[in-house]
């Protein structure tokens, strides 16, 4: 088995490590609670500041039933 080619993560070890990796690591699904909180937190940075309600978009916004979720957890 080759392991260096000169191309970084070409050998067979790391493209198998990778694949393994892209299994276990499924992405968010598209607007869970656990999304929602990752991209206002994003946008937070992204901003500089702390959001408010009116300036997060309508699709991230948390329901209340979410914000107590979390409060519990």
């Amino acid at each position: 088995m080759k392991l260096n080619t000169g191309k970084p993560y070409s050998g067979k070890k790391w493209n198998g490590a990778y694949f393994i990796n892209l299994e276990k690591n499924k992405p968010l699904k598209q607007h869970s609670t656990e999304y929602k909180v990752n991209a206002i937190k994003i946008l937070n940075e992204l901003y500089g500041k702390e959001l408010s309600e009116e300036e997060i978009p309508e699709g991230l916004r948390l329901t209340e039933e979410e914000k107590k979720k979390l409060r519990n957890h």
